[in-house]
């Protein structure tokens, strides 16, 4: 037999301190009260722990043994036999593949074709138009003499028969077709001049470390601006104010002390009128 003692201010906290020191079920357990609490000391004003011992067999090592085996032997029965297979039975999702998007049509860029050509018409201006499928994308490239003219200020004109090119060729459509309108390559001239514009204010902006505020821009055109200085060290762009007159500001990321306003001569101090000193 184990025997196993603890104490507590009462035989109630005693027992449950033996039995959690025992680390035995309660039910297989023999409680023994050893001693109850008594009043001590002087004038009895303290009382004394009551102390219980709790009892149980202690197995031998061949018992236990035979009993981890038959644990072992009721897990192997319970386990399923055919889960391996079942795992195998089950069949994998397989992923859709994305068709991918069918190109412009013949048709549909034949019709873009015709109505650039009757827009330009109707602004008297006399071109041939280079039309290229690119997946769900036309680019349409307009040729001719007049270009300066379907151009306009800052390619303003350019924009808006873009948009309304792609208003008419997209009614009707389920999937939505890219149009972007060019004049003898406007556009890749255009962002070259953006983006040479671009370094050159950024660099006067690190060696005045002072901002620089551009000219009011389309989207198109900002993006060009942000994108050719995010990687120019010393330099950040940010844009201001609202549409169509929204700005780029390219500003130098250290900061310059203001010049202190000069103040004259150490010491000077300017006499009050009316002083002998002063002539009359």
């Amino acid at each position: 037999m184990i025997r196993v003692e603890a104490s507590g201010k009462t035989i109630e906290e005693a027992t449950e301190a033996a039995v959690l020191k025992a680390g035995v079920d309660r039910d297989l357990l023999t409680i023994e009260v050893v001693s109850v609490p008594k009043k001590t000391g002087f004038f009895g004003l303290k009382m004394s722990d009551a102390v219980v011992a709790v009892m149980y067999e202690e197995e031998k090592p061949e018992e236990k043994k035979e009993e981890i085996k038959e644990v072992k032997k009721e897990i192997k029965k319970e386990k399923p036999a055919a889960f391996p297979e079942t795992r195998k039975e089950r069949p994998r999702e397989e992923k859709k593949a994305e068709s991918p998007a069918e190109p412009v049509s013949g048709e549909t860029a034949e019709k873009a074709k015709q109505v650039l050509l009757e827009m330009l018409s109707k602004m008297g201006v006399t071109c041939d138009i280079e039309v290229t499928e690119n997946g769900r994308e036309l680019i349409l490239n307009i040729v001719g003499d007049d270009v300066g003219t379907v151009i306009g200020r800052r390619g303003e004109t350019l924009d808006a028969l873009q948009y309304l090119l792609s208003l008419c060729v997209n009614k009707g459509k389920e999937e939505y077709i890219k149009i972007t309108l060019d004049a003898e390559n406007y556009r890749e001239k255009r962002e070259r001049t953006l983006e040479k514009l671009a370094n050159k204010l950024a660099a006067k902006v690190v060696e005045n470390k002072r901002s620089v505020t551009l000219e009011a821009m389309n989207p198109n055109e900002r993006r060009i601006i942000h994108a050719a200085l995010q990687d120019y060290k010393g330099v950040t762009t940010t844009s201001i104010g609202s549409e169509p007159n929204r700005r780029v500001v390219i500003s130098s990321t250290e900061y310059r002390r203001p010049p202190r306003q000069s103040r004259g001569r150490r010491g000077y101090r300017p006499r009050p009128s009316g002083s002998p000193s002063d002539e009359n």
